[in-house]
């Protein structure tokens, strides 16, 4: 760009610039005159005022704006143009003017208006005479002891009122009440009977139980076996005869028999007593004794052990092995045992 080509947009930018200064000088002028008409709406005559002086700055800043803006202009259609609508603004902004200077003298109130004329009352009570005056007091304390009156007679009615249903409250509620004793005692009534029930139950219950034969198991005094085999026979002869033929649970059978063993039988059989079954448990304990203290074996070894040898063979004179049992048995002669 040439320098005469800057030096004429210079002028173009100012002038632009100018414009939208006279715009905004005359959007100010607008708001007034809004605010100046919302204060006339709300009978605010003192906004009213300070507005108006505020408009006539607004509009003399308008005018100054203008006429510096209109001094750029050089075609004669622009000046028309320009001159056109700054008589436009300024005839609206006196109408306005004159219709807001006309609401503000309709608003105020004369003062011939204000003056109200007020009653003297001094002079209406000096013109009352004593007479009256002593009827109007009497008229008012007969008001006020009717007034009396009749409130007492309303609470008089009241309370009566209240007494009568009090009275009907209490009544409905004794009625209940007797209602619920009723139901009580019957209440009371039935538990009674159904623990008499009950009792009757439970004494046909006992009455009905047969007595554990365990009861009747004479009193005994079995030998206590230890687990020599020469005994077996003879604890199981008296065991068998006074407690296993009578008719009592397996258990006490059990009971028993672990009751009437000590030392090694004892400890053989003790975790019988543990078996959940305890049919199967007394079974076991039985066959435990015999196979480990009442087999023929046992038996015969229990009889050599306790039988000198060499006197046996010095009185009968015969040869035998010790070592074999049933050889040594037969060789005493006679001597036999129950098995």
């Amino acid at each position: 760009m040439d320098e005469d080509s800057v030096l004429s947009a210079m002028p173009e930018d100012h002038k632009q610039n100018l414009k939208r200064q006279r715009g905004g000088a005359k959007a100010a002028v607008t708001r007034l005159m809004t605010q100046i008409t919302t204060a006339m709406n709300c009978n605010q005559p003192k906004e009213v005022e300070m507005k108006l002086a505020a408009l006539d700055e607004a509009v003399v800043r308008f005018s100054e704006v203008h006429d510096m803006y209109h001094k750029t202009l050089e075609d004669d259609d622009d000046l028309d143009a320009s001159k056109g609508y700054l008589t436009s603004v300024l005839r609206d902004v006196q109408d306005f003017q004159h219709t807001a200077l006309s609401w503000l003298d309709e608003f105020k109130p004369s003062v011939e208006d204000l003056n109200v004329d007020v009653p003297n009352f001094q002079e209406e009570i000096s013109m009352l005479s004593v007479n009256q005056l002593t009827t109007q007091l009497q008229d008012l304390n007969e008001l006020r002891q009717r007034e009396k009156e009749e409130f007492s007679r309303l609470i008089s009615q009241q309370e009566e009122h209240l007494r009568a249903e009090f009275k009907l409250q209490l009544q409905h509620a004794q009625c209940e009440m007797d209602e619920m004793k009723d139901l009580l005692k019957l209440k009371d009534a039935e538990v009674e009977e159904s623990r008499r029930k009950v009792e009757l139950e439970l004494m046909s219950k006992d009455t009905s139980t047969p007595v554990s034969d365990s009861m009747h198991l004479p009193p005994v005094d079995i030998i206590k076996f230890d687990g020599e085999p020469l005994k077996y026979w003879q604890f199981m002869r008296l065991f068998s005869s006074v407690i296993d033929k009578e008719t009592v649970p397996d258990q006490e059978k059990l009971t028993r028999l672990h009751q009437y063993t000590v030392g090694q039988a004892r400890d053989a059989i003790s975790h019988c007593l543990y078996n959940p079954n305890s049919s199967q448990g007394y079974a076991e304990a039985m066959a435990i004794l015999k196979r480990r203290f009442g087999n023929p074996y046992a038996i015969s070894q229990a009889w050599v052990d306790k039988i000198n040898p060499t006197y046996l063979l010095r009185e009968t004179h015969v040869v035998v092995n010790p070592a074999n049992p049933t050889q040594f048995l037969l060789a005493l002669g006679g001597h036999s045992m129950d098995q």
